[in-house]
């Protein structure tokens, strides 16, 4: 499986903030990846990893990954929308 690993943007940064991520390693992963059904490549998926156990998921598979990161950003407006309104428990 080709993986394209997206890691917060301080990572390889050499700062003191950087240093307390390293002594947590439970912080997410997030990895867009074109997915290996048949064929091959074709379709692009994403799924958040915290302590190398994947923890959230696409539900199907992309054409890009404009469109996968496009899902994200999606569901993460509709949990904040949950939060935001007391719906998240």
């Amino acid at each position: 499986m080709t993986k394209i690993r997206i890691t917060p943007p301080w990572e390889g940064m050499r700062t003191p903030f950087n240093a307390l991520i390293a002594a947590k390693p439970n912080h997410p992963i997030l990895e867009v990846f074109k997915d290996q059904k048949e064929p091959p490549g074709k379709e692009t998926r994403w799924h958040i990893e915290v302590s190398g156990r994947v923890v959230a998921a696409s539900s199907e598979g992309y054409k890009n990954r404009a469109d996968a990161i496009q899902n994200l950003i999606m569901l993460e407006q509709h949990i904040k929308w949950l939060r935001e309104n007391g719906k998240l428990v």
